[in-house]
């Protein structure tokens, strides 16, 4: 609850432009690039990125080169970094060579936390009912996870004991959607599968290869909680379907042409509907 409080006061600081060293705590903006063996890596370059000395969020070392850097200087500077190998290298650390510009330099001013400072977030009485609503957030997440763990501890011990021969066009079909997944992930945090591939020295044959053994779990799973479903006379209505997808229309936020076609989406709902009621079955 400390820990949530100080990220949301560190996130209503007022900021000041300053001509001194920068200190520990300070907002700096910089351009930077990474070359090993004097080649320019594209995925170690950025600009105008924040970087904040002390709070250890960034390159292991990278934080520490520019205590007492200025608006304007530049500063070249080594580290070894722990990267992903090349095909056919071994992992381990690599001396990456870094080129620093710095941009601006800002004194941060932390509000302090009090129950002014708690009304003006929202509707909070106060500092303790601020941190009890962050307490119970806390609280339903670790829930969340706690319940997802024993649901995955539940129907992986009931794979181990099942067997199914699944035909190969499956695990590739499954593999397919995964691979497509990732890529939407990629997109979302700003990158393309192609930079992605170039990081991390894979195909995506290579991937593919590397998942294949998930993709069939994964289908394994799906199979498990059908036959579950069919053997306990596990159904889904109509009704059931169709609330669910009206919910699931009213909040979805993004373009409608990503929203799958009507029927889709409802055997989509029944899927998920179904499996929530096998794994509530399988909890009780």
């Amino acid at each position: 609850m400390d820990e949530a409080l100080k990220i949301i006061q560190k996130s209503r600081a007022k900021t000041a432009a300053v001509s001194r060293g920068s200190q520990k705590g300070d907002e700096i903006t910089v351009d930077f690039q990474g070359s090993i063996d004097g080649v320019e890596q594209e995925g170690l370059k950025a600009e105008k990125i924040t970087v904040i000395p002390g709070e250890k969020r960034f390159i292991e070392g990278f934080e520490d080169q520019l205590i007492g850097l200025r608006e304007g200087d530049s500063k070249d500077f080594s580290l070894e970094m722990d990267l992903s190998p090349q095909p056919g290298e071994e992992r381990g650390k690599k001396k990456v060579d870094f080129s620093v510009k710095v941009s601006s330099v800002k004194e941060r001013d932390l509000p302090e936390l009090n129950d002014e400072f708690a009304k003006s977030l929202g509707n909070f009485s106060g500092l303790e009912d601020l941190s009890n609503k962050i307490g119970e957030n806390i609280k339903a997440e670790k829930e969340r996870k706690e319940k997802e763990r024993i649901r995955v501890k539940i129907i992986e011990t009931i794979g181990e004991k099942s067997s199914a021969d699944i035909p190969e066009v499956m695990i590739e079909k499954e593999l397919d959607n995964m691979v497509a997944e990732f890529k939407e992930q990629i997109s979302q945090s700003g990158l393309s599968f192609e930079d992605y591939l170039k990081k991390s020295g894979k195909s995506e044959e290579e991937i593919r290869k590397d998942w294949k053994e998930r993709a069939r779990k994964r289908i394994l799973t799906s199979l498990v909680l059908q036959e579950i479903a069919k053997r306990e006379k596990i159904e889904v209505s109509d009704q059931e379907v169709e609330n669910e997808a009206n919910a699931y229309l009213n909040r979805f936020k993004g373009p409608k042409e990503q929203l799958p076609g009507p029927e889709k989406l409802k055997l989509y709902i029944k899927d998920v509907i179904q499996n929530e009621k096998v794994f509530k079955f399988l909890e009780e």
